[in-house]
């Protein structure tokens, strides 16, 4: 149904783990109570979390920093594939260092041509 509904994304929505998270709700800390260095890594023309939440988030989180990958549609980024985004996330991973800036652009994989 959603395939024929929503043609951009098709049926991806169903191989969603986040749609069928089981855990019991639990009340949320306050975003500014969050003091850890956090980088969020968000795909430009992601249909599941569009870019403007994301700035939201990312605007109510003092100590994050976001990488944008452009020109993307993926939900999931993480490994991506280009030395340019999974370089800084694993240097996050290891070492805490967040990237220099409170948002950096990086340029997405080229989108396949058709034959």
């Amino acid at each position: 149904v959603d395939a024929a509904r929503y043609p951009l994304t098709g049926g991806h929505d169903v191989s969603n783990r986040c749609l069928y998270w089981g855990a019991p709700a639990r009340i949320r800390p306050s975003l500014a109570a969050m003091t850890a260095p956090i980088l969020m890594l968000q795909s430009y023309y992601d249909a599941v979390t569009p870019v403007e939440g994301a700035m939201e988030t990312l605007n109510a989180l003092p100590n994050a920093h976001m990488m944008v990958v452009e020109n993307e549609y993926k939900h999931g980024l993480f490994p991506y594939g280009k030395a340019s985004v999974d370089a800084k996330v694993a240097e996050y991973f290891l070492t805490g260092t967040l990237p220099f800036g409170r948002v950096s652009y990086h340029a997405g994989k080229p989108l396949p041509m058709p034959y």
